[in-house]
Formats: C-alpha cells, sequence, structure tokens
C-alpha cells in the first residue's frame, strides 16, 4: 500500500505542481506584495529584547567584518601559499529560505469557489426549506403540525372541534399514524411504511388504545387505534412497553417505527440523568483542564522515566506472556486426556512466539538505544516547547470551536435540503378492513383484501437533484473540516520552526508574538498549500465513504457474499493510505514552514528526510504514541476517580440514580480535552523532528551552516559546531564535554 501509493501521489503532485506554479503568487501579484521572510525574522525583530550572546574570544563574525579585514582561506578566494581558488557554490540552506511567497495558490482558489457552491446551496435551501416539516411532520393534506406557515390546507374551527380532541390548529404539535389493515394489507413492510407515513393525523396529545376510534378532519375518516403509543420528537410512536406486539397483525410495520420510540427514551433518561448532574459536570470540566495541564508540565521532567517504565514494562509483559503459555501448554499436555490436542499446540506455539517477540525486542533496544535516547531528548525539548510557548494551547480550541460551528452549519443546511420540495398528490387505496391473513400474491378468494376507494394525500416531493446537492455539502464538509485540522497544525509548526532555527544557543529564546506571527503567515503565504493538502485527504475520505456505502448494501441486499469480502480489503488499503497520506502531509506543512515550498516540492523533500532517518523517525513517533496515550488515560482515569468521589460523598448532586451515565459522559469530554492539548504536544514533536532532520541533513556545524540542536544531542550524534576562532578540521579536545554557555560552538568529534 505505501509503495503504491507514494508513488502515484508523487505523480500526481508533479502534475498539479506544473499547474499551480503558473499561478504563483510571485508571478501575479506585484513584487511589493510578497513580504522576506525566514524562520530568524521574528527574531531579528526582537532583538531589542533578547540581546545577541556575546561571541568567543577572538571571534569576527563575517557579517560585522569591514570591507578591510581579509576573509580567510576560501571565502577571500586565495588559497594556501597565495593560490587564487573559486569560491564555494551557495547552497541553499532549510530555514534560511530569503523570501517568502504564496504557494499553491490555485487550490485555494478551488477551494473558495467550491465554499461559494456551498453558500449558493444553502440560499436555495434556506428560501425553499422548512424545518418545521422535520421537527413537527406533515400530515395527509401536507399540513406542518402545530404550525400555520407553510400549510397550505389547514382545517377551519369548527371542523377541527368535529374531529377527536378538538382544539386549535396550533394545539396540534403531534403527529399519529394508522397502521391499520385498510392501508397495509398485501403489502411488503417497506410498502406499507411508505404508505403509512403518508397518512398521518395531528392530534394535540397521543390517541389511547380506550378511545378506539380516531375521527380525522376534513375527510372525517375513522382509523382504529390498534396500538399504545407514546411521544418521541412529537411523533406518537408505537410504545415498546407490554406484549400488545405479541398479538399484533402488522408487527412488521410497527418494530420499524418502534426503534425510534426506544432510542428517544434511552436518550429521554439518559438526559434527565445528566440534568441532575450538571454540578459535578461543571467541576469535572474545570479539573480536566488543570489536569491536563499538569501533565504537559510534568512531562518536561518525566519523560525518560516515562518511557524506560514503558519499555521495562513491555519486556516483563512479553516475558510473562511466553512463559505462561508454555507452562499451560506443559500441565495440559501431562494430562493423558489431553495429550497431543490440538489447544496444547496453541499454547506452546503462541509461548514460543512471544519469547521470539521478546527477543527481536530485546536486540531492538539494544542497537537503537541510541537513538531512544535521541528520541527522549527530542520529547522532552517539546514539552518545553510547548510549554513556553502556552498561546499554542489555544490553537485546537479555538480550531474545536470552528469546527463545531461549521458543523452546526451543515447540519442546519441539510435539515433546510431534507425539508425542500412542493406538494404532491397522491392517490391511496383504502381496502376492506383488516385483512390479516392475507399472503401477497396468493391465498384463497375469500383473503383477497376488496378495494373499497382512493383516498387523496397531499405529501411533499423530493426529486433527485437533493441528493446531488446533499452529496455537493458533505465533500465541502470533509473538506473544509481537513482545512481546518491543517491550519491548526501549520501554525503550531510554524512556532516550533521559528524557535528552532531562530538561534543557535543552548537556551533558545521563544520569539515575541510568536502565534500571531505564525497566524499571519499561515493565512498571508500558505493557505493554497493546506487546501491542496485537505483536498487530497478528503478526496481519499470520500473513496473509502463509497465504498463502505457499497460494502453495506451489499450486505444488506446479500448477506454474505464474496464481494464483502473484497470490499472490506479494499477499505483496509484505503485506510492505510489516508493515514499514510496524513503522515506526509504534516511532514509535507513542515517543510513549507522552513523554506516556503508548495505541497508537492514538501512532500517529496520530506519523504527524502524521512526515509534518510527512518529508524530515528520511528522510535521518535512510537514512543510518542505511546506516551500520548498514558497520558490521555492518565488523565481521563484521574478525572473519572474524582467525579465518582464528587458523586458519592459530596452533596452536589444527591439525585442522580444511576451514577454511570455522569461518569461515561464526564470520561468522554475528559478525553476530548486531553487530546486537544496533547495534539499540540504531538504537532510540536512531528515539526521538531522534522527540523532536526533537516538540520543534521543541510548543515555541517561551520560557522556559515552550524547545528541548530541544543548540546544534550550533539553528544548522542558527535556532532558539534566548530569554534569561530578554530581552524576547519581541528579535533574536540579530549574530555570536552557539553558547555553551559550560551554559544554552542565546539569542535567536531574526533569520533
Amino acid at each position: 500500500c505505501n509503495h503504491f501509493f507514494g508513488n502515484h501521489l508523487f505523480f500526481l503532485c508533479f502534475a498539479f505542481n506544473a499547474l499551480s506554479s503558473f499561478f504563483s503568487c510571485s508571478n501575479v501579484l506585484p513584487v511589493s506584495f510578497s513580504l522576506p521572510f525566514s524562520p530568524l525574522h521574528a527574531m531579528q525583530q526582537a532583538s531589542s529584547i533578547y540581546p545577541a550572546p556575546a561571541p568567543l574570544p577572538g571571534y569576527t563574525s563575517v557579517a560585522n567584518r569591514t570591507p578591510t579585514e581579509s576573509l580567510p582561506g576560501d571565502l577571500a578566494g586565495v588559497g594556501p601559499g597565495g593560490a587564487p581558488v573559486s569560491p564555494p557554490e551557495k547552497k541553499r540552506i532549510l530555514g534560511r529560505s530569503p523570501d517568502r511567497s504564496c504557494t499553491d495558490v490555485v487550490f485555494l482558489v478551488l477551494l473558495l469557489l467550491f465554499w461559494a457552491g456551498v453558500a449558493a446551496i444553502a440560499v436555495l435551501a434556506f428560501l425553499g426549506g422548512d424545518p418545521m416539516r422535520l421537527l413537527y411532520g406533515t400530515d395527509f393534506l401536507g399540513n406542518t403540525c402545530g404550525v400555520t406557515k407553510g400549510s397550505p390546507h389547514i382545517p377551519t374551527s369548527v371542523e377541527l372541534n368535529l374531529t377527536s380532541g378538538g382544539g386549535s390548529w396550533e394545539s396540534r404539535k403531534y403527529i399519529w399514524y394508522p397502521i391499520s389493515g385498510e392501508v397495509v394489507s398485501g403489502l411488503s413492510t417497506v410498502d406499507a411504511l411508505e404508505k403509512v407515513l403518508k397518512l398521518g393525523v395531528c392530534v394535540r396529545a397521543c390517541p389511547k388504545v380506550q378511545d378506539k376510534t380516531l375521527l380525522t378532519y376534513t375527510s372525517h375518516k375513522v382509523w382504529p387505534i390498534n396500538y399504545p403509543s407514546t411521544t418521541v420528537l412529537n411523533r406518537c410512536l408505537p410504545s415498546d412497553s407490554g406484549d400488545w406486539l405479541n398479538t399484533f397483525p402488522y408487527p412488521g410495520v410497527a418494530r420499524l417505527l418502534m426503534q425510534g420510540s426506544v432510542v428517544a427514551n434511552f436518550v429521554e433518561r439518559m438526559v434527565a440523568e445528566l440534568a441532575r448532574s450538571w454540578p459535578v459536570l461543571a467541576a469535572c470540566g474545570g479539573l480536566a483542564v488543570a489536569i491536563s495541564l499538569a501533565v504537559l508540565l510534568g512531562l518536561q521532567w518525566v519523560t525518560w522515566a516515562v518511557v524506560h517504565i514503558v519499555m521495562t514494562a513491555m519486556f516483563l509483559l512479553l516475558g510473562l506472556l511466553g512463559v505462561t503459555c508454555l507452562l499451560h501448554a506443559r500441565d495440559m499436555a501431562d494430562d493423558l486426556q489431553l495429550s497431543g490436542d490440538v489447544y496444547v499446540s496453541i499454547f506452546r506455539g503462541l509461548g514460543i512466539a512471544f519469547l521470539v517477540l521478546l527477543a527481536l525486542y530485546f536486540l531492538l533496544a539494544i542497537f537503537l538505544w541510541r537513538r531512544i535516547n535521541i528520541a527522549i531528548e527530542i520529547l522532552s525539548t517539546t514539552a518545553e516547547v510547548t510549554w513556553r510557548a502556552y498561546g499554542m494551547l489555544t490553537v485546537p480550541v479555538v480550531t474545536m470551536l470552528l469546527f463545531v460551528a461549521w458543523t452546526a452549519f451543515c447540519v442546519a443546511l441539510w435539515a433546510y435540503l431534507e425539508s425542500y420540495g412542493k406538494l404532491a398528490v397522491d392517490q391511496i387505496t383504502i381496502f376492506s378492513k383488516d385483512v390479516s391473513n392475507v399472503i401477497p400474491g396468493g391465498g384463497s378468494a375469500s383473503n383477497v383484501p376488496i378495494e373499497l376507494g382512493n383516498m387523496t394525500v397531499n405529501f411533499l416531493s423530493q426529486d433527485s437533484t437533493r441528493h446531488w446537492l446533499s452529496l455537493y455539502v458533505l465533500v465541502g464538509y470533509i473538506w473544509t473540516a481537513e482545512f481546518l485540522s491543517a491550519i491548526c497544525f501549520m501554525i503550531i509548526a510554524f512556532v516550533t520552526v521559528m524557535w528552532y532555527f531562530g538561534s543557535t544557543t543552548q537556551h533558545k529564546p521563544m520569539p515575541m508574538l510568536a502565534v500571531p506571527t505564525a497566524l499571519w503567515f499561515t493565512l498571508r503565504y500558505h493557505l493554497g498549500t493546506l487546501a491542496f493538502g485537505s483536498m487530497v485527504i478528503a478526496v481519499l475520505q470520500l473513496i473509502r465513504l463509497a465504498f463502505l456505502w457499497i460494502v453495506e448494501r451489499v450486505r444488506r441486499c446479500h448477506g454474505a457474499h464474496p464481494l464483502l469480502f473484497v470490499g472490506c480489503c479494499v477499505s483496509c488499503v484505503l485506510s492505510c493510505a489516508e493515514r499514510l497520506l496524513r503522515f506526509v502531509s504534516k511532514n509535507a506543512y513542515v517543510v513549507c514552514c522552513v523554506q516556503s515550498s508548495g505541497f508537492c516540492q514538501g512532500s517529496i523533500l520530506a519523504a527524502e528526510l524521512l526515509m534518510a532517518n527512518l529508524a530515528q523517525v520511528a522510535a521518535a513517533n512510537f514512543i510518542t504514541d505511546c506516551i500520548i496515550v498514558l497520558a490521555k488515560l492518565v488523565v481521563t482515569l484521574a478525572n473519572v476517580a474524582a467525579g465518582y468521589a464528587l458523586l458519592t460523598f459530596t452533596q452536589l448532586a444527591p439525585e442522580v440514580q444511576v451514577k454511570a451515565v455522569p461518569l461515561v459522559l464526564i470520561g468522554i469530554f475528559t478525553y476530548v480535552i486531553a487530546s486537544l492539548f496533547l495534539h499540540v504536544f504531538s504537532c510540536v514533536q512531528d515539526s521538531l523532528l522534522l527540523c532536526f532532520c533537516c538540520d543534521m541533513d543541510q548543515n555541517d556545524g561551520s560557522e556559515t551552516r552550524p547545528y541548530h540542536f541544543n548540546a544534550a544531542l550533539s553528544d548522542l550524534v558527535h556532532k558539534y559546531n566548530v569554534p569561530p576562532s578554530a581552524p576547519a578540521g581541528v579535533a574536540r579536545p579530549p574530555g570536552t564535554r557539553s558547555s553551559s554557555v550560551e554559544v554552542q560552538s565546539r569542535p567536531p568529534s574526533a569520533v
């Protein structure tokens, strides 16, 4: 999946990049519209606040030399003995982009055009739709129950007083459906349900079985009341209480309507419990934020301990499982009756497999020990950056609020689209009363229903255009959701890149107004790249949803079918491709932050860097995933335990009957809050890891291309910055260790 999708992705990237290059901002817009930027830009602006570190003795930078001072060696164009040499070719270094311009503008234009289409659909739906039809339902005349606006055939007050219930039209906010042999005899369950839903009658309250009949208005049709009903979302649906369904002549239609009743009753009870426990929910919401912040703060010091505890636990778990399976197999083999049994072979094989995994795990831990330490140092730095740039913690929260607002808009738009249509007239055939023993397509002549006439009904007619409009809105919803997520990631990545490449000192200062600056550069230059990446992911998600829909349709129509296996395999491959593309896209966004490249070029550069540092990336990502999962579990379990204590030992919610209901909700929103805060940690780690790979690949520790990682990483990778006063090639003095001075300039290791 990785090989196949990767090749085709890069091929498509080259094709799209060829088109988008003609629309680059540097060619279309005036030169004055392009602002210079590099990750050092924010640091240069803040130079008055963060003074430059003192240089080493005898050091004079190239930028500070006077024209009369000679340049050393090859920089001056003079070699040893006065022989002229050509100056070295200037290499483009990641993180030192001299200017920044708009990227992938054509895809931003496509997204804006797509949003314009969604806006046009919204205007059309808001003008012609009426969500009240979905909320209260429409009767057999096409009227909305309890609503006068948009109801074309409202009966007069005299007609309403003559019918069952009486009262005004505004008081009839509930709709009841007749399930009678007069309309469902001889029909399949689905056809009968479609017919019943067209015959709804607006009532003031759900009718009772003791009333026996219900007289309708206008047509004065009398329907039998043959099932108990309960109110569910302004509908009188069959009740799930009692054993009346065992003797009901039309159980298929009743069960379909009863499903909504069961779900609604469950939701109603859950909402009542939550309403009684709101003080505990509010207190646990504040605790979730506090515990999440405390965990983020503690990760700066406990990362090393947590990683080693997790590695030791994995080692012990594999060994314990292997020994347990082998001992269990031996005990089973000692029994003469079970000797040679297949279960003995299964447990013996599992024990051997666990021990083999234990040996491989031990060997990997030994050979990757240095890379594991590098990953631990990167994670410690990640926690430090996350806590120092605390403004980044608001980025996922704001993104979540925008996502909720966008979701609410799309749900409202879907409701208007579902209620959009024109009233159509249909003729419903009325049969002789309650011929319940009719077999469709057969039976004796005495069991054949007799047609008594037709009943004219008005219903909301919807054409196939509505389905295509709903699909268009679905595409826009997925694309925009991925776009918002990409903006959130790039803002955090920009802050990380500016901090990492902003200085070569041991203790790097955080740039002033880092988050607003990152937001400005993201919105100003790189929305096109984010639109491109989110579009590719959205298309892949839509293809996967289409396959899942096909699989579900096949399962409903044919049950067990070979196509189900094929569909599941294709869905699995698409899921793997989506995960791969998300990973490549995030790293492409980081490269875009570093050197202002488009999505295609950034994807290729990110893939090259990741493949060149595959073991390091795998170790760091595995450890990060373990820490994030463990942190989420700690925050969630701690807050659930606090909620249980508040429910049990305090009087904040004494009326709660089922404690599991508020505790489940506390666990859910605590997990969401912890995920929001730890998402920042994950984004910073991804950005720092790629910055570290760029630093290792593009820099060599010289005066013009110094390393930017800290002293601890220098000791781990054995790469150091050459002191400016020392000639090239001077080895580091024996016993020299990391210094606490601000300037990290040391000779390269002799190793």
